[in-house]
């Protein structure tokens, strides 16, 4: 990544951490170059099978991830490091009850990440995060003999922790979330025709303290703060939608969707989190697709 000043002189930061960085001048015809790194492995597997009538499956994978940052061109330049690992671990199990008429399906994902940064100027660590999500989900799929009805529904669960501690500001965030929510789907086929109806609603609740903005300096206020205030603001997403298909031949589906989605903080927003976006979301999308299975 090169940068350059246009036409007078600029300031760089490198953003490190909760603390402001110190700026760095960029005067015409220098430029400031800074290089990304980046290396990963993942090692994992997974095991099936089916037991009385039930389908499950587990899996689980060992994740690593370096990140390295240099700014000047040296046979051994000076190099920032972030170095994290992490899990990811889960199952899910179906079975079909009720002389075939229902389709239970549960799910369960918990991913964590452990990292830790280091400034080539600096010993030790500076900053470390530790996260962890946990996603569950139980769908029912309920159709009835003889019918060309259709019913779906669902519910999820989300426990969220993100912990970061930055011991250069001496100061540490931690927010817990839990966001549970359902959904209804209701479909009906009529020859080659297929029209669904369906909607969904999720609570968003959380626990988080996160430091005092007005203590830390200007960028910090200006990119970070949003983030740690947006976690930090309870809310309510709802979801609406409406579909339909059509069988056009044995090689050839036409699909139409339409979804609404609505956001907004739920309650009153803590005094302390000025920083947090305010207002609502509202948005709408359309899909029209048309799939050739040829093959």
């Amino acid at each position: 990544m090169t940068l350059a000043a246009h036409p007078g002189v600029g300031e760089v930061y490198f953003l490190d951490g909760y603390s402001d960085p110190v700026p760095g001048s960029v005067s015409p015809p220098v430029a400031v170059q800074r290089r990304a790194y980046r290396s990963a492995t993942v090692a994992g597997g997974g095991l099936e099978g089916r037991v009385l009538g039930v389908r499950w499956v587990v899996h689980a994978r060992r994740e690593w991830r370096t990140d390295e940052y240099v700014s000047v061109r040296e046979a051994t330049p000076p190099t920032d490091r972030w170095k994290a690992r992490g899990w990811a671990i889960g199952g899910a199990l179906q079975v079909r009850t009720f002389s075939e008429r229902v389709l239970f399906t549960a799910d369960i994902l918990s991913r964590s990440l452990t990292g830790e940064a280091r400034r080539a100027a600096l010993e030790g660590v500076f900053f470390r995060a530790d996260e962890q999500v946990v996603d569950a989900s139980v769908e029912l799929r309920y159709q009835p003999e003889r019918s060309s009805w259709r019913w779906t529904t669902a519910f999820a669960l989300r426990r969220e922790k993100r912990i970061r501690r930055d011991f250069i500001a001496q100061v540490h965030s931690d927010i817990r979330t839990w966001t549970t929510g359902g959904r209804i789907e209701v479909a009906r086929e009529i020859g080659s025709f297929t029209a669904g109806l369906g909607a969904a609603i999720a609570s968003y609740t959380t626990s988080a303290a996160i430091p005092d903005p007005n203590a830390l300096g200007p960028l910090y206020r200006r990119l970070v703060a949003a983030e740690n205030s947006l976690y930090a603001v309870p809310s309510l997403p709802a979801a609406l939608w409406v579909g339909a298909s059509y069988r056009a031949g044995p090689a050839t589906l036409v699909a139409l969707n339409v979804v609404g989605e609505r956001l907004a903080a739920r309650g009153t927003t803590p005094a302390n989190l000025a920083f947090a976006p305010g207002g609502s979301y509202t948005g709408w999308s359309v899909d029209l697709r048309v799939v050739l299975d040829r093959w």
